[in-house]
């Protein structure tokens, strides 16, 4: 409603004020005004004629059976403002473009000459209208069935009542609002608004630019030649867009839509909905509800749902073209059908544990979801999870797959995958290809296991996690971030050497890695070496005869299988060798050692003093030297280059005394003794068993000592030669071999 305030003189009053206050039927002319005029009238209660000048006039008629004569000019010609005051109105627009209005009545509106509009307003006829503007805009004009004459008009607003009524457009921008009947109305060459109302309607659009609406009702509404609007509204309502490229909406029915000319936009609503596409390239919305879409040729844009709160069972065939659908979970059929086809999977929302398997999704079989989905025919695949246990499969092609919170399994496939896992547990397998993979930061403490595969793969670990990543074939780079992070080898098919003091890493059987904030290696079934840096680390060399040392940090170093060479370094380390025959470097830290099966050797080599060590002891021992070991199921000793002290247990030990005076006992069992150089003593108790001493010489000064056996009492008698060997028959099934010596020598050495 607008308000003009404006001075006119009229035949029963001076140049009074007056305040003129007018409808919507003279609101809606404002819109074809071609400016406000001096010329106002504004009628009575009684029958008025008002005849206009050249000026653009307005003149409202108000009660009465008026005369309006706008003259010349563009002229606002109101009948009545209310339903209260119709009467049998007269209203002639003359020359220029004018606007008449009226509210009922048995009227004459003759727009005259010009481009003119009629506004007629019969909400609550009962009777039927047909509204034809193209025969309006003759001479001849229009009857309408209450009696009213319309001619000389070229565009019209036509609010319907009760009745079904029929409209024609012209050639104009036309506008009908339907009532509460079942209504017919037709676009004209001119851009049209068409709207049914209650009732089931027939709206057709015609040569312009249409915008036509349902409303209530099941309606059924025709597009026409360009560019359309079709909304169904309430009910179950049918829509077919046409040539152009048209816009329809479903609304809350089981709508049907239908357009298969021209790049159209398809949108249902919230009913169970049927969207039939062309071969142009279509946008369709099938929203909430079961919905069949069908698409035909063209690059196609398709929306199953609008999110995961309404979605529901579809059934899509995508057709020909290049196409991209987006689904939002539920029990899905989809084919997407020739060429080369996009899918985003949009699960984000839901807690559920899906099964989300695409490897297969490329063939005419198909990939079966834990969801009843079965999509087919599709190629490129971009996944999103919610916070269920997930596990997922991508395809041979490029895929784009991120999880929620769950505990997930993820694997690419084939081609360069973009792969985040999010919150939880997560195994990441990008599969071949050159794939990038992230986790959610911040990420669980447990952390993350990411796999890159074949092809040059980026790995990034989670910022607070305890992450386990494996680069796979190629050239990696791979990002630890914070956490305790480990590098994995274990997939390669050579053996590797990684230097976690070193960013770039020539593996030789993993290509060439890049490694940041990495504390942890974990090395191949082949040969490997691993050297660890000044943080503390675990390494672990798997099978293969492998090479593994720490460094300053406090170590955990595994040999597993293989004769392995371990070292801990300079920290308090723990080394457990495993399976076979393996060498342990102490270090200079208070280290735990476990040589595991096979015949394990402790040396000692790198100590900066003398050590004493004796295998026979289970509990931590102050070697001397080299810290305080605990040793476990070692059989053999490597003293320093100092004076050691070397003890065996009651198994089959190899002692090796090294350089220094060394004092060697081997302790029950089939021992085997080296003194090395220096002036070694080689010490045997009772039931010292069988031994054999490797390098006894007589020139540094060695010393034999079986003090325990004779008790101070010489017994030359129990030393004999055997060709280059001497033997010390000790009694009771006890003997020593001495290697390369003389009975000479050795009885001038012994310790009786």
């Amino acid at each position: 409603m607008i308000l003009f305030r404006f001075a006119a003189s009229d035949k029963n009053s001076g140049n009074d004020p007056k305040e003129l206050t007018m409808t919507k039927a003279f609101n809606r002319f404002s819109a074809f005004a071609g400016g406000i005029n001096q010329a106002i009238y504004y009628g009575t209660i009684a029958n008025d004629t008002y005849v206009g000048t050249s000026d653009n006039d307005q003149a409202d008629g108000n009660s009465g059976d008026d005369y309006l004569d706008g003259a010349g000019g563009n002229d606002f010609l109101v009948g009545e403002r209310y339903w209260e005051l119709v009467g049998n109105d007269t209203l002639i627009g003359g020359d220029g473009n004018d606007n008449l209005s009226s509210l009922g009545g048995i009227d004459v509106l003759d727009g005259g000459a010009g481009i003119d509009f009629v506004e007629y307003v019969q909400t609550y006829a009962t009777v039927s209208y047909l509204f034809d503007v193209t025969a309006m805009a003759t001479t001849t004009g229009v009857t309408l069935a209450d009696g009213t004459i319309i001619r000389n008009v070229e565009r019209a607003h036509f609010d319907a009542g009760l009745g079904n009524d029929t409209f024609i457009g012209g050639s104009g921008s036309d506008t009908f609002l339907g009532g509460g009947g079942n209504d017919l109305a037709t676009g004209g060459s001119g851009e049209t608004y068409l709207s049914g109302g209650a009732g089931n309607d027939t709206l057709s659009g015609g040569g312009g630019v249409d915008r036509l609406s349902g409303n209530e009702g099941n309606d059924s509404i025709t597009g026409g030649t360009h560019n359309d609007f079709l909304h169904g509204d309430w009910g179950n309502d049918t829509l077919f867009g046409n040539t152009g490229n048209d816009r329809l909406e479903g609304s809350d029915g089981d709508d049907l839509l239908n357009d298969t000319s021209g790049a159209n936009i398809l949108q249902g609503h919230s009913g169970n909905d049927t969207i039939t596409a062309g071969n142009g390239n279509d946008s369709i919305w099938g929203n909430a509800g079961a919905d069949l879409i069908e698409a035909a040729g063209g690059n196609d844009t398709i929306y199953d749902d609008d999110s995961v709160s309404t979605r529901g069972n579809d059934t899509i065939s995508a057709g020909g073209g290049d196409d991209i659908v987006s689904l939002w979970g539920g029990a899905d059929a989809i084919d997407a059908g020739a060429g080369q086809d996009s899918f985003t999977l949009w699960y984000g929302g839901l807690s559920d544990d899906f099964l989300i398997d695409v490897s297969q999704a490329h063939t005419s079989a198909g990939s079966i979801f834990s969801t009843g989905t079965v999509i087919r025919n599709a190629e490129f695949f971009k996944i999103y999870t919610g916070s269920g246990d997930d596990t997922l499969v991508g395809t041979a092609h490029d895929d784009v797959i991120e999880t929620g919170s769950g505990d997930d399994s993820i694997t690419g496939g084939d081609g360069n995958d973009s792969i985040t896992g999010g919150l939880g547990y997560d195994f990441i397998d990008g599969g071949a290809g050159n794939d990038t993979i992230w986790v959610a930061q911040p990420d669980i403490s447990e952390g993350d296991t990411l796999y890159g595969g074949d092809g040059n793969d980026a790995l990034y670990g989670t910022r607070t996690g305890d992450d386990v990543l494996m680069g796979g074939a190629g050239n990696d780079s791979i990002y630890g971030h914070f956490g305790n992070d480990t590098v994995s080898y274990a997939d390669a098919t050579a053996g590797v050497t990684v230097d976690l003091n070193l960013a770039t890493q020539a593996t030789g059987g993993s290509g060439t890695d890049w490694l940041d904030d990495i504390e942890n290696l974990i090395g191949s079934e082949l040969n490997d070496n691993l050297l660890g840096d000044g943080a503390d680390g675990v390494m672990q060399g798997l099978g293969g005869n492998d090479t593994v040392a720490g460094s300053s940090g406090h170590d955990t170093i595994s040999g597993d299988d293989g004769n392995d060479n371990l070292s801990g370094g300079t920290g308090n380390d723990v080394l457990m060798a495993g399976d076979g025959d393996d060498l342990i470097q102490a270090g200079a830290g208070d280290d735990s050692i476990d040589g595991g099966l096979g015949l394990d050797t402790m040396s000692y080599s790198t100590a900066t003093a003398a050590v004493t060590v004796d295998l026979a002891l289970a509990v931590s021992q102050a070697t001397g030297g080299a810290g305080s070991d605990m040793l476990q199921a070692i059989e053999g000793l490597i003293g320093s280059g100092h004076n050691d002290t070397l003890s065996g247990d009651g198994g089959d030990n190899n002692l090796d005394g090294r350089a220094g005076n060394d004092i060697l006992n081997g302790g029950a069992g089939k021992d085997i003794l080296s003194g090395k150089a220096g002036l070694d003593i080689f010490l045997f108790g009772i039931g010292s068993g069988l031994d054999v001493i490797n390098d006894f010489s007589a020139t540094d000064g060695d010393l034999i000592n079986v003090n325990a056996y004779t008790g101070g009492v010489a017994s030359p008698g129990a030393v004999t030669q055997t060709g280059s060997s001497v033997t010390i028959d000790l009694g009771g099934g006890n003997a020593i071999t001495v290697f390369n010596a003389s009975q000479a020598d050795v009885l001038s050495h012994m310790v009786w």
